[in-house]
């Protein structure tokens, strides 16, 4: 599990291509099914200034399903903080919701394109929203070759780099992706060499589509109609082949049961309690941590996030695993084999304490905190001393 704060500076959007309009369609209604359910996301990092756009759509009141390269950009990767923004209309006053916490595949690897097929990520949100959302269910994958398909997001260009227009789209799928090698363009992006299997089976990761997409759309979700049903099938990843095709991931069964664990078990929905959603430009006031104390996963790995950038400002690298004990009283993040950090909640709720994990003379150091109406969590460093 992976969860971001608001401390520290922000990630800058890549540039964008011109956007194309042959195959786009402006939603000029983002209120109805399923427009309402697709969110725009902003994120930022420690690493650099800035904002990466993306986008993403809900699967339940409170969990975003979009790319694991949209919650961890690749150029951008320690993620401090990602805004939701679900249904977003230009620049008309839009809900925004500060996330608490996210996950990603841990078979995705950011610089290997034999993983794209695990390029996917869930994001929590710290309360329920009534927006509607996207169902997960089983399909049968063999009659998708062919078959016209729909998809929906917020694409970045030179013109509207922020991305607040939702734009749909449709096209076909035009098969299964099988990677054989990655390499690189002429400007340094990266590429990847493969084949295109008309078959499409449970076990296929990557399938292409021939959808109009560019940058920001990532994330988006592809879906189909079925006797007036609306099934999900897929998330949209990527360019290949040059930008003469688009890949995608293939919801299958391995899939869903793996999002399923991160929305039931890893991320589950907090107390309906929790701060209500902010509107852009309310200003924060402060509020309760309620939501945060009970999660004390989420909490130790904005602590852990904090303490890393603060103490150890030359430390590079992503949460692999949190425990906590039993007793609720203290948790370890894990790093590295040799960062390790231990956060002590036992004076909830007047500070908490983190420390480098069985290392002699990592800090440690104790943070108060404080919580804005849209959720974010802050802290303040009390003192810092030898373990």
């Amino acid at each position: 599990m992976y969860v971001g704060e608001v401390i520290g500076e922000p990630v800058r959007s890549q540039p964008a291509p011109p956007m194309m309009q042959s195959g786009r369609t402006r939603v000029t209604n983002v209120n109805v099914a399923p427009f309402r359910c697709v969110c725009r996301l902003v994120v930022r990092s420690y690493d650099k200034p800035g904002i990466a756009i993306g986008t993403g759509f809900l699967i339940s009141p409170s969990h975003v399903l979009t790319c694991a390269h949209n919650i961890f950009p690749i150029q951008s990767p320690r993620t401090k903080s990602i805004e939701v923004f679900p249904a977003q209309d230009g620049a008309k006053i839009a809900t925004r919701i500060m996330a608490n916490g996210w996950a990603v595949s841990s078979n995705w690897q950011p610089q290997d394109c034999r993983t794209a097929g695990e390029d996917f990520g869930v994001i929590r949100l710290p309360q329920p929203i009534q927006q509607g959302y996207f169902g997960l269910g089983a399909f049968d994958p063999a009659g998708l070759t062919g078959r016209t398909v729909f998809s929906a997001g917020y694409p970045s260009s030179n013109n509207e780099p922020l991305a607040t227009q939702m734009f749909s789209t449709s096209g076909a799928v035009t098969g299964a992706v099988a990677i054989d090698a990655c390499g690189r363009d002429e400007r340094g992006g990266e590429t990847l060499t493969g084949r295109l299997l008309p078959a499409i089976t449970n076990q296929t990761r990557l399938v292409a589509h021939d959808l109009d997409t560019s940058p920001s759309m990532s994330g988006s979700p592809l879906w189909f109609e079925d006797g007036g049903a609306r099934v999900l099938f897929a998330i949209h990843v990527r360019s290949i082949d040059s930008g003469r095709r688009r890949a995608a991931v293939l919801l299958n069964d391995t899939a869903r049961a793996m999002i399923a664990q991160w929305t039931q078990r890893t991320l589950p929905a907090l107390a309906q309690s929790a701060s209500p959603p902010a509107q852009i430009g309310d200003a924060s006031s402060a509020e309760g941590c309620k939501g945060w104390m009970s999660d004390l996963q989420s909490f130790s790995k904005v602590v852990t996030d904090h303490y890393l950038r603060t103490e150890y400002p030359g430390f590079v690298g992503m949460a692999k695993s949190i425990w906590c004990s039993g007793d609720r009283k203290q948790c370890l993040v894990r790093y590295s084999e040799d960062m390790k950090v231990g956060v002590s909640f036992v004076a909830l709720p007047d500070h908490v304490i983190a420390r480098r994990f069985f290392h002699p003379t990592g800090p440690r150091c104790e943070y108060d905190f404080s919580c804005a109406s849209n959720g974010t969590l802050s802290l303040q460093k009390r003192k810092c001393g030898p373990s």
